[in-house]
């Protein structure tokens, strides 16, 4: 992007293709990183047993927490996610205000919109209306490609402080109470 007005067209069109050519390789080398990361990692019986998958290969989450909270990193996030298709054992965590990464694709896509609106004519404010309306409309679209309703999971009641500060993850070998 920033070599763009230095690059003839020729060169740029190659500087284009190689990018996508990796964008397309990422998803194989994705793979192979996880079937290594997972051979490495799990037990042997979940590897001679065809593991907790049926495949051989742990399940890795990626946690990613505070999304709504820089509005310029989580479309960057969210548009990467959306982007990629990921291999089904590797799954992404996002956690933070739901209504908020709403309205952060809002501003985003209206933001795009009115880069794209300053060199068109003024518009009537009910033709205005309308168009703000049809944008929100498609940022709501877009949305639910980025996460999709069924993939999401809202807690409605958060931890009292005493019970997030004795919080303890559950081990298959330490006794539970």
């Amino acid at each position: 992007q920033q070599r763009r007005g230095s690059l003839d067209r020729q060169q740029c069109g190659d500087a284009v293709l190689e990018e996508e050519k990796h964008r397309l390789e990422l998803p194989s080398d994705l793979d192979e990183i996880l079937r290594h990361l997972s051979n490495k990692l799990a037990p042997e019986e979940h590897r001679s047993k065809g593991g907790p998958d049926q495949s051989g290969r742990m399940l890795i989450v990626v946690p990613i927490d505070d999304v709504d909270h820089n509005p310029q990193r989580c479309m960057e996030l969210l548009r990467l996610l959306r982007t990629y298709s990921t291999p089904r054992e590797l799954f992404f965590l996002l956690m933070g205000q739901f209504s908020l990464v709403e309205d952060i694709v809002r501003l985003s896509m209206s933001a795009d919109f009115g880069r794209i609106r300053k060199e068109t004519a003024e518009l009537d404010p009910s033709k205005q209306r309308q168009l703000d309306e049809r944008i929100s409309d498609v940022a709501v679209s877009n949305l639910r490609k980025m996460i999709p309703p069924s993939q999401r999971m809202q807690l409605e009641d958060s931890l009292a402080v005493k019970d997030a500060l004795e919080f303890r993850i559950l081990d298959s070998k330490a006794e539970t109470r």
